[in-house]
């Protein structure tokens, strides 16, 4: 809820202004310690002015083979954190 307000706000301010500022959306969050010594791999993708769902459903969906290659690669190499 506090993340969707401050979005809005963004979007308000930026049409008051006449631009639109880029917004990046991270999730942080303790996994515990269950995965330590596993390597932090970030994944985003850059998307389109005034981007689309339809687009963003493309990029996202372009993104699944390639990690779900990567993911299951590292599991066979090492399962304790899976």
């Amino acid at each position: 809820a506090q993340l969707d307000k401050g979005w809005r706000e963004l979007i308000n301010g930026g049409k008051r202004l006449g631009f639109q500022a880029p917004l990046y959306l991270w999730q942080v969050c303790d996994n515990g310690d269950y995965q330590a010594g596993r390597p932090l791999q970030s994944v985003g993708c850059l998307l389109p002015e005034r981007c689309t769902p339809e687009q963003l459903t493309a990029m996202l969906e372009a993104h699944t083979l390639p990690l779900t290659e990567q993911g299951m690669s590292q599991l066979l190499a090492d399962n304790r954190h899976d």
